[in-house]
């Protein structure tokens, strides 16, 4: 294990919330430190403390650690991927929310952690995601700048980069002849959708994994809201909030096709193939009207 992980910030080091890590391509598959098995980066009895997914990489043959990022706390990470064409959008990142800033394992793109609260919306917009909770960074410890080596509170910067990066306005469109079961909170959704017994195909599709089970993105998009369909009740506004935080959020979602957009066809198609809902009252599938 490459010693500039000890670069990596004493309050994140002391943290529950570290897993091993698999790089396959593109796939940064999450390893359980303990077990050596995939890690659900929504169940906190997956994680461990950073020595112990330090060892673990060394008994499982894993080369790298990520932290995992959760509602319980108010840590954000944000990831600019491949930048080698686009310098000028890592500076711009790092110089405005001067806080903890590492490259990525390739080298070309950049990771930050920071505090503070993300706006609502989209979380991933071509080379640039922004999270707080249900994922995870591989962390490297292979630091930008000797000035960026802290953590610090950028709620208010986070949000004027969101709106320049990420927000786009998207004409909604009606679902008002489908039933909405349940309201409960994206984060409790997440969090029953991982627990379930299939929870560990949600949180392959979760985390943007979709290699594994699906021959393309496109099928693997549907599956997810296919489960967000279910868990929510239902719900299209919830569904597409859910998904836009998840790692299959691309640019192609907002793209339009006629009259809507991918994503909102794709939740469409979804509801209209969900014939049961979770039913938060009794705990059993609860069929629409």
């Amino acid at each position: 294990m490459n010693a500039m992980i000890n670069n990596i910030p004493t309050e994140l080091r002391s943290l529950r919330q570290w897993v091993c890590s698999d790089v396959n391509g593109k796939n940064k598959i999450p390893k359980n430190p303990i077990t050596g098995y995939n890690a659900s980066v929504t169940n906190p009895s997956h994680w461990g403390t950073f020595d112990e997914a330090i060892e673990g990489c060394k008994r499982y043959g894993y080369n790298n650690i990520g932290f995992v990022f959760t509602y319980n706390d108010d840590y954000v990470g944000v990831d600019i991927d491949d930048c080698s064409d686009n310098p000028a959008l890592i500076t711009e990142f790092a110089d405005s929310l001067c806080s903890y800033t590492e490259y990525s394992v390739s080298g070309s793109g950049i990771h930050i952690i920071c505090k503070g609260s993300l706006p609502e919306g989209a979380r991933r917009r071509g080379k640039i995601e922004m999270y707080s909770t249900g994922r995870c960074f591989v962390c490297t410890g292979n630091i930008y700048s000797n000035q960026y080596l802290t953590i610090n509170e950028r709620t208010e910067q986070l949000a004027l980069l969101h709106h320049k990066h990420l927000h786009k306005d998207i004409p909604p469109i009606s679902y008002s002849t489908f039933n909405i079961t349940n309201e409960l909170d994206d984060d409790v959704i997440i969090d029953k959708a991982s627990k379930c017994r299939n929870g560990d195909k949600f949180d392959l599709l979760y985390s943007g994994n979709w290699c594994s089970n699906h021959r393309s993105q496109s099928e693997a998009d549907l599956a997810l809201c296919n489960m967000l369909a279910y868990w929510t009740g239902r719900n299209a506004d919830q569904m597409d909030r859910i998904f836009r935080s998840s790692g299959l959020m691309r640019g192609k979602w907002d793209e339009r096709h006629g009259s809507t957009t991918y994503g909102q066809a794709t939740i469409h198609r979804a509801i209209e193939g969900t014939r049961t809902c979770y039913d938060p009252n009794y705990g059993r599938s609860k069929r629409p009207h």
